[in-house]
């Protein structure tokens, strides 16, 4: 298998920080925005998901454990089954707009 490639984002969101926690920690809706993830499964441990990838013909299934859960900031996950176990997180930093 070839190596993990990392891939970083960032992009500014004009939109309350509840709107875009609520959006981004829901993980079994990320498909509707995600177009490479067909799938993200809730399981009976609620900090374990069942991921589904499919992209340029490629698909990948895998478990994932949420790591570390801060509200409105932080979202970090690692695999725990079908990639190899290379740790992966999102982050999201928040900017307070200056009063007009």
């Amino acid at each position: 298998m070839g190596r993990w490639l990392e891939h970083s984002v960032t992009t500014e969101i004009q939109a309350p920080v509840e709107e875009v926690w609520a959006v981004w920690s829901d993980l079994e809706a990320m498909p509707r925005w995600m177009r490479w993830i067909e799938s993200v499964v809730p399981l009976e441990d609620p900090d374990l998901t069942d991921w589904t990838l499919a992209a340029q013909g490629f698909r990948f299934h895998w478990k994932a454990r949420i790591t570390r859960r801060v509200e409105a900031q932080q979202l970090h996950w690692e695999s725990v089954g079908g990639f190899p176990p290379v740790g992966a997180f999102a982050s999201i930093r928040w900017a307070q707009a200056a009063p007009p």
